[in-house]
């Protein structure tokens, strides 16, 4: 009832039957501030401090302007999002969904706007 796969709960010890505390989505079994919903959605453990291998947007130059690419996973929605300011976000092409029998990927995205600057974010969220 958390919105977190039974099976990855069961595998990384959270008590699938209790929604709430450290097992929850909000819940932070070792204290590294990322919630056990996050560590899914990105594919950390929440046994571990490793936030440090938290997913990062990579930004390659190319003619006229730059290729972004991101880790997948399977059964996630991926939504790249840009701006000029920071604060205001546009949805930047369609989102990608992998499906739940892909493998592990990386999601390639080129911008060839030639923007003199432009901010990125990718936004996950779990698979329609």
């Amino acid at each position: 009832g958390d919105g977190m796969p039974a099976g990855w709960e069961i595998a990384h010890d959270r008590d699938d039957g209790d929604a709430t505390g450290v097992n929850g989505a909000a819940g932070d079994p070792v204290g590294d501030g990322i919630a056990n919903a996050i560590e899914w959605l990105v594919g950390l453990d929440p046994q571990l401090a490793d936030s440090r291998n938290f997913p990062q947007l990579g930004i390659e130059r190319i003619a006229p302007g730059v290729r972004l690419t991101f880790p997948t996973l399977p059964d996630r929605s991926y939504q790249l999002q840009s701006s000029q300011d920071l604060g205001t976000w546009a949805d930047f092409g369609a989102a990608h969904v992998a499906a739940p029998t892909d493998p592990p990927g990386t999601l390639q995205i080129d911008d060839a706007s030639g923007l003199a600057r432009r901010f990125y974010r990718m936004v996950i969220a779990p698979a329609p």
